[in-house]
């Protein structure tokens, strides 16, 4: 995911800092935390990483209802500066109180002994952890060889398809609809694959393999003997089909730089994705280069119906470094409050919480969303996301690379995944030898 440029000045070691404050907050259905010095302000700083944010969701989601809950407690956003590494904050003492980042970064973090268990905390706070996604809680529960807690979900990702609307009236083409699969989808993307008035039109992006390929719930490193496990035939059946989407006309170029095809030259028909475009596509209008778009849900794979992306939680990590852990829960308390988690789904974030009627309001408080087939985004599950092997993160990119080489006609598919396992197998060794 990218990490938008930010224009605040830096402090410290090359981090960047936002101040957090003001209105509207909510009435916790949990029990209140016992914040550490009620009466004495306090700074949490929270660190963003890997996942997207803006100032201005920051302020409204985050900062500001635990400002109205807690009126000591300000929030802090902290973004990494160009060239400063998680490595570098641990070394200097300087971890944020609280990480702001994705469920995928979890074991990044435990490498490095950041993140606190919050079943203490949990505890001590009677905090109702069932009120959570039971499948995002336990995802993160995963994480913890003797079930640790590292993380608390605060709003859910999601994938779907969205796509541009003119394009597909430009050639008189039916628009896609929600419960396709993807072999449905590669044929709707030959119809608007064409060139006119010197603009090829790109039908389909595939995105990335990892998420591609989710359905099948693969790992690539097997998570009890640490192994590769590239080479078998999910992974094939999975890449066979990208290659498919990855060879229609005029798509070669499309992989990498998708979303601007799709939002700023506009010559992208379908495009699959997260959550975080539809925040930018709802605002295209304010940016004098609207976009004609809707959006159905995510294709599946057809022996794998109704599943998209893995699951995917943003969530808040609690630094085992910070000195003010009650304050920091408390943060995470109002945060995940029944009325927050309104806020927030009405404002377009998929909420942490499950009571299954918040989804009813999705998007509501959002003017650009209005008018959108935003029921069918929710007509596709996340898929189930496997326990994972601490080398995981090793296989992935040594894969990509080998995908990256089959889409350009370099290397046949069972090659490619041989090469990629024996080349993982011998990363995962040396890691273990260092």
């Amino acid at each position: 995911m990218r990490i938008p440029k930010v224009a605040i000045g830096s402090t410290l070691i090359g981090l960047l800092l936002l101040t957090g404050c003001g209105g509207s907050g909510p009435n916790n259905g949990q029990a209140d935390a016992p914040a550490e010095k009620a009466s004495s302000p306090v700074t949490i700083r929270v660190l963003q990483y890997s996942t997207d944010i803006t100032d201005a969701d920051f302020q409204s989601l985050l900062a500001e209802p635990v400002k109205k809950k807690y009126p000591h407690i300000t929030l802090e956003l902290v973004r990494l500066a160009k060239g400063t590494t998680l490595q570098d904050l641990v070394a200097t003492g300087e971890v944020p109180d609280l990480i702001y980042t994705g469920s995928r970064q979890i074991e990044n973090f435990k490498n490095l002994g950041i993140p606190a268990d919050l079943n203490e905390l949990i505890k001590k706070n009677k905090y109702d952890l069932s009120a959570l996604n039971t499948d995002v809680v336990n995802i993160i529960r995963q994480r913890g060889e003797k079930g640790e807690l590292y993380a608390m979900p605060i709003f859910l990702n999601f994938s779907a398809l969205y796509y541009n609307k003119d394009i597909f009236d430009k050639f008189g083409v039916s628009y896609p609809t929600d419960g396709m699969t993807w072999e449905d989808a590669i044929a709707l993307g030959k119809k608007v694959a064409r060139t006119e008035n010197g603009v090829t039109y790109k039908p389909l992006n595939p995105n990335a393999f990892v998420n591609f390929g989710a359905p099948y719930q693969v790992n690539y490193v097997n998570p009890d003997n640490h192994t590769a496990v590239i080479n078998n035939e999910a992974v094939k059946k999975a890449l066979t089909l990208y290659k498919q989407v990855a060879d229609l006309p005029g798509n070669k170029d499309s992989v990498t730089n998708a979303r601007s095809r799709f939002q700023k030259e506009q010559d992208l028909a379908m495009q699959p994705d997260f959550a975080e475009i539809l925040g930018e596509l709802a605002e295209s209008g304010k940016t004098g280069n609207p976009i004609n778009w809707d959006v159905v849900s995510y294709p599946s794979l057809a022996d794998a119906p109704g599943l998209g992306y893995e699951t995917i939680a943003f969530m808040l990590m609690l630094s085992s470094s910070s000195k003010h852990p009650d304050d920091a829960f408390a943060a995470i308390q109002a945060i995940t409050s029944a009325e927050n988690q309104l806020k927030l789904t009405r404002g377009g974030k998929v909420p942490a919480l499950k009571d299954p009627q918040l989804l009813e309001s999705f998007g509501a408080d959002v003017p650009g969303l209005k008018g959108k087939n935003l029921k069918g985004i929710f007509k596709s599950k996340p898929s189930p996301s496997p326990k994972r092997s601490k080398y995981e993160d090793v296989a992935r990119p040594v894969l990509n690379a080998y995908v990256q080489k089959v889409i350009k006609d370099e290397i046949d598919i069972n090659s490619a995944l041989r090469l990629a396992e024996e080349e993982a197998n011998s990363k995962i060794k040396a890691q273990n030898n260092q």
